[in-house]
């Protein structure tokens, strides 16, 4: 009498694709192990993803988790408990996982609350409103690539600190508009100096 191979997981019987004891829809979940946290940053609400933080949904951060390794999510349940929330996640192949949701700051969040800065851009001019709808536009374009700490309204202009240096140059550069640029020693870190960029437009 021969045997028929049964899959011990999913009681699949053997159709002549099995390579192992499990048909091949189980046979990854045994030997790759599928993730089983995933970490959201609460105050901007992106996903760490492959060593990412990305702007996306729930289905969006799972789905970026799982398709490197053979599964599409197909449905997310939330499921909150006293202390912690759980994904439960729908995967195809044809399989269920709990996803434990940890909330987490990103660096970017962390160093905006605490005030960090690289770049302060200094909008200058005679005509209020016309500083005004250059800060706005300014504001508006890095907001998009960094953070921005404070805006500080001054008798001679506007002040916008950005998170990051490269970001307030690029923005400036995009306005076509002459600028001057100093450096102050803000710091030491690890050995190096930190400089704060103070970059001064004229409109």
């Amino acid at each position: 009498m021969i045997s028929t191979k049964i899959c011990p997981r999913c009681g699949k019987e053997d159709d002549g694709t099995f390579t192992s004891a499990f048909c091949p829809q189980c046979e990854p979940v045994k030997h790759k192990r599928l993730p089983d946290e995933v970490v959201k940053c609460p105050k901007c609400n992106r996903y760490f993803i492959r060593g990412v933080w990305t702007k996306c949904d729930a289905l969006g951060a799972l789905n970026g988790m799982f398709q490197p390794r053979g599964y599409t999510v197909k449905n997310i349940i939330v499921i909150k408990r006293t202390k912690k929330t759980i994904l439960e996640a729908e995967l195809e192949p044809k399989r269920f996982i709990g996803v434990l949701l940890e909330l987490k700051q990103c660096q970017e969040c962390s160093l905006k609350s605490g005030g960090y800065h690289e770049a302060v851009i200094q909008v200058r001019g005679e005509n209020r409103e016309v500083v005004r709808h250059t800060a706005e536009r300014l504001i508006h374009r890095i907001s998009a690539v960094t953070f921005i700490p404070r805006v500080e309204e001054k008798k001679e202009g506007i002040d916008i600190q950005v998170g990051r240096k490269r970001a307030a140059l690029e923005a400036v550069d995009w306005l076509h508009i002459p600028r001057t640029q100093s450096n102050k020693l803000i710091g030491m870190h690890e050995g190096k100096r930190l400089y704060r960029t103070s970059i001064c437009i004229r409109v």
